[in-house]
Formats: structure tokens, sequence, C-alpha cells
């Protein structure tokens, strides 16, 4: 194929056409696929998007209430929405009527009616209300995480003393809120099969976040 001058008269053979329109939609394609797979592996790291519908100003590394899911697969269209792009909730203010609720941790801060990363799977900085120095978890109270001798939430670091301390916490398992870690009485079978469980979870967390 040759070039065209500016002004110059043409005609456009069907295979030229055809040709170009085959190029373009493959190059469309190829984005779409791209970014679907883009998005998807932000999901797949533990990475999902909250739609602040508190009210108010959400802090970075503060938790949030996962509400409703904001993409559902109600139709044809949403239904490929919802398989490629990373999950929306819509995310509440922590209290003590919702605390049950799963829950993320906010990777920035988010501003009334604005979209912003929280992490519901993997380790992060949060600020912790640590009751005793010797407690390895932390799990969502009314307000804001407090340390617990079991939880969902594992320390893997925190600041000394009590009282409100950044802390480094690897969120794991089927959900952050509302999945509390609770075990049998000492010795019974429920206590070391739940044990055996959140360690592979444990595990599985960290080596995906050492890998990716």
């Amino acid at each position: 194929m040759q070039k065209v001058a500016v002004g110059e008269k043409f005609t456009v053979k069907a295979n030229t056409w055809n040709s170009f329109i085959d190029a373009a939609n493959h190059y469309k394609n190829t984005r779409m696929s791209l970014g679907s797979e883009a998005l998807r592996g932000n999901a797949k790291t533990g990475i999902i998007l909250v739609s602040n519908d508190s009210g108010g100003l959400l802090e970075q590394f503060s938790p949030v209430i996962l509400d409703n899911l904001i993409i559902q697969p109600d139709n044809a269209e949403k239904e490929q929405e919802f398989k490629s792009r990373v999950p929306v909730f819509s995310g509440e203010k922590v209290s003590a009527d919702n605390k049950d609720k799963p829950f993320a941790i906010l990777q920035v801060p988010l501003e009334a009616e604005k979209l912003g990363k929280a992490l519901l799977q993997g380790i992060t900085p949060v600020k912790v209300n640590i009751g005793n120095e010797s407690h390895k978890y932390a799990k969502l109270d009314a307000s804001e995480l407090v340390s617990t001798s079991n939880g969902i939430g594992r320390i893997l670091w925190k600041e000394s003393g009590t009282g409100e301390k950044w802390a480094l916490l690897q969120l794991g398992g089927g959900g952050s809120g509302g999945n509390n870690y609770s075990p049998g009485g000492p010795g019974s079978q429920k206590n070391r099969y739940s044990f055996s469980i959140q360690r592979i979870v444990e595990m599985r967390t960290l080596w995906r976040f050492v890998r990716d």
C-alpha cells in the first residue's frame, strides 16, 4: 500500500478497507484483554476498590466496612465487568452496628464519595489499640482495631508499650471482619483444626506478598 497526498482523490479497495477494520478490532480487543488482566491482577494481590459512602473523610490505613458490591452481575454487560474488574464495594465507617461485617484497610486517605484502594488480604501498616503487649493478633472493635490473643489479623510487628500503636498487620482468610478466629477449648480437635487452617492461610498470604 502507498501513502496518499493531502487533497488527492483515491479509491479504497474492499480488501484494504477490511484489513484496516481487522487491525483496529485486533488492537481494541488486545487493549481490553490487557486491561482486564491488569485489573484482575490487582484483585489477586488483595487490593480492592472502595467508594467512601460514610459522608466524611476516611483516614489512610484505617479500617473500612465493606457494604454493598457496586458492580453486580445483573445482566450480560455487567456480568463481564463483574468477572474482569477489581471488586468495588460501598465503604462505611466502623461502628458498633456494623463491626461484624467484612472490612478492609484503606491504603489512601479517602474523601467522601471518592474511590480508593483498600487491602482485603496481605500485609499493611495500621494503628492498633494494644491492650496487652503479649497479644499477637488484632480484631475490629466498635470503632478501631484492638489487640487480642486470637483474631483474623496477625500482628507481625508493633511499637512497644500499650495504647494506640503503629503495627504491621497481616490480613488473611475468607474475609476480615466477621470471620474472627475462635478456637475451641485447650487440646480440642476443633482448636487444632482451626489453628492448622489459619496457619495455612497465613503462609499462603505471606508467600503471595513476597512473590508479588
